[in-house]
């Protein structure tokens, strides 16, 4: 999957300039070595070991429910393809809260989940909603949504199978509370 998402908030003026971003399950890393090549200090975060050669890559090896997201230090935090292998709703929107307090002033994040028509719907261990579940949740943040996506159909999975996918993503930025 091409990473147009972070292309969007770079040009859009979403991310900033410069700064910390923080990648949660981060896998192989094409988020962190793309932010990294761009300037951006990364905090990539996996459950699985990974090494990156980029000294400004800074890897952490942690489930993303029990990784300490300090308040108000990251200027974007990238959680694609991560948050539904966290197998309670409850906890998805306690960490989604937390990524939005980890966020700088004006931070932007991205962030998908998976609905209920994929062909994963219904397997241990993970967490799918409704498109309208979803966009409650997040209107309950303090968030700006920039662009929603509703992405449905036949792809390729990590290991090369072919499944149904039924994936919402999002790209925010923190609302400016005055």
């Amino acid at each position: 999957m091409k990473q147009n998402y972070i292309h969007k908030m770079i040009e859009f003026g979403l991310l900033a300039k410069a700064g910390k971003v923080l990648d949660l399950g981060c896998g192989k890393g094409a988020d962190s070595i793309l932010l990294a090549q761009k300037g951006y200090e990364v905090t990539a975060v996996d459950i699985k070991k990974q090494s990156f050669e980029d000294p400004k890559i800074a890897f952490i090896q942690s489930a993303i429910e029990s990784f300490d997201i300090k308040k108000n230090t990251y200027a974007a935090i990238i959680a694609r393809n991560v948050l539904p292998f966290v197998n309670d709703k409850n906890k998805v929107e306690r960490i989604l809260k937390v990524m939005t307090e980890g966020l700088t002033e004006e931070g932007c994040m991205f962030l998908t989940v998976f609905g209920v028509k994929d062909d994963w719907f219904g397997k241990e261990h993970m967490s799918f909603f409704a498109e309208a579940e979803i966009d409650l949740i997040v209107s309950k943040l303090p968030i700006k949504v920039f662009e929603k996506n509703a992405m449905e159909g036949f792809g390729l999975t990590m290991s090369k199978d072919i499944k149904y996918w039924n994936v919402f993503s999002y790209i925010c930025t923190k609302k400016v509370i005055r």
